[in-house]
Order: C-alpha cells, then sequence, then structure tokens
C-alpha cells in the first residue's frame, strides 16, 4: 500500500481505502474469493434411520470432545437420554443404541460355515471385511414369521476391536429417544436368555427389549429356548 497516496488523498478530503475481506463482505477480491452459502438443514422427518445414526454418532462425538476440552460436565438433560434403533423381530420390539450399529443393510446371499451354530446363517463380505450374519430368531429362540421384504441387516460393532457382525431383523423402524435409566430385565423374558437383554426401556407408551450386541455374537452362550 502506498502511503504517500494515502497521504494526498487525505489532505483533498478523500477517505482512505479500506480492506475487504472477501468472506464477510461476498465482494470479489481475486481467483480464491468465494461466497459463503447457507444451505438449508434437513428435517428429521426427511431423513433414513442410517442418517439419523450417522447423526447422531457424529453429535455423540462432538459432545464427548467438548467434554474433553472443556472439563465440564454433559448437561444433565442429555446424558438422561439414550438414542436406540428399534426394530423388530417375530412381532416384538427391540432396540440397540445406535453408537453400537455401523451400518444398514438389505439381506443377501450369505456363505454357510460347516458346522456352525443354527443360529449362525453364514458369512457375508462387506467391503473386504468377513463378518458373521446371525438369524436373531434362532439366537433369541423365537419363531420364524413369514418373509415381508422389509427384513434388514444390522451391522453392529463389538469389543475393543470394533468387530463387526450382521443382525438379521424382520423390520427397522426408527431411532427414538429414550429418557430416563434403562429398566433392568425382568428375572422371566418369555424364552429369551437374560444374558441378551440389557433392560428395557419406554418411550412414547412403547416398551423397548434393549439387546446386549456383545453377548448376541458370543458363541458360547446359550442360545435361550429351543425353537
Amino acid at each position: 500500500m502506498d502511503l504517500a497516496k494515502i497521504r494526498k488523498k487525505a489532505r483533498h478530503g478523500q477517505p482512505a481505502p479500506q480492506p475487504t475481506d472477501p468472506l464477510t463482505t461476498g465482494t470479489a477480491a481475486g481467483p480464491h474469493s468465494r461466497k459463503v452459502s447457507r444451505r438449508r438443514p434437513k428435517r428429521i422427518a426427511d431423513l433414513t434411520p442410517l442418517e439419523i445414526i450417522l447423526a447422531g454418532r457424529e453429535a455423540a462425538a462432538c459432545v464427548a470432545d467438548t467434554k474433553a476440552d472443556s472439563g465440564r460436565q454433559m448437561p444433565e438433560a442429555a446424558a438422561d437420554k439414550e438414542e436406540v434403533l428399534c426394530f423388530s423381530i417375530s412381532g416384538e420390539t427391540f432396540g440397540i443404541n445406535i453408537m453400537q450399529i455401523k451400518e444398514i443393510l438389505k439381506p443377501r446371499p450369505v456363505t454357510e460355515v460347516p458346522r456352525a451354530p443354527s443360529f449362525v446363517s453364514g458369512v457375508i463380505s462387506l467391503r473386504g471385511v468377513i463378518l458373521p450374519v446371525l438369524d436373531l430368531h434362532d439366537r433369541l429362540g423365537l419363531e420364524h414369521p413369514a418373509t415381508s421384504g422389509r427384513e434388514r441387516l444390522v451391522v453392529v460393532k463389538t469389543g475393543p476391536d470394533g468387530n463387526l457382525a450382521g443382525l438379521l431383523v424382520d423390520q427397522v423402524f426408527q431411532v427414538i429417544r429414550i429418557p430416563g435409566a434403562i429398566e433392568p430385565a425382568p428375572s422371566n423374558l418369555a424364552g429369551i436368555d437374560r444374558d441378551f437383554v440389557v433392560g428395557i426401556g419406554r418411550a412414547d407408551n412403547r416398551i423397548v427389549f434393549m439387546l446386549n450386541p456383545e453377548s448376541l455374537v458370543d458363541l458360547h452362550l446359550s442360545k435361550g429356548a429351543p425353537p
């Protein structure tokens, strides 16, 4: 900037030129200038269950980072709510915390595994990763309903290494937020092994059996009542 020209203009009553910021003023200031665009966010009703899961996991990660950086506690209202993916198995509503879910797929052909337990349908390759597919009807000792075309494969992460497994369910409903604490599972669960259920959640007059993916994929645990 030429200071001599600025002083000359000031003596003649002309205002000195001011620097412009192309990011705030929106004026063209060279080849690297850009306009800030504002996109209208999607409504919750327009999102798919997978998009809601990913958004919830991203929000949870942001909260965790904020807590680690500031050292402050999370608000009590947020800490008391758990986001759960609800799905149907033999007419019953079950749920898994969205932080344990990787993605949701349509059922695909599986490769059978010799001498595998009856609840292991086989294995599939998901982007080069081999993962087992568990039929939750057999795993929980429930009846198989007629095929509806709405069946889905819920891919969950288990163990400290984040191992993947696919859980075959009848239908995926939605992601709900359960207020308050999860209630302990009752001692008599109509043929379902209590090792597979971590508790019961209540939301919108709905009872959701919360499943434990770690126990479901543990081949050393019994599968509940015989079919």
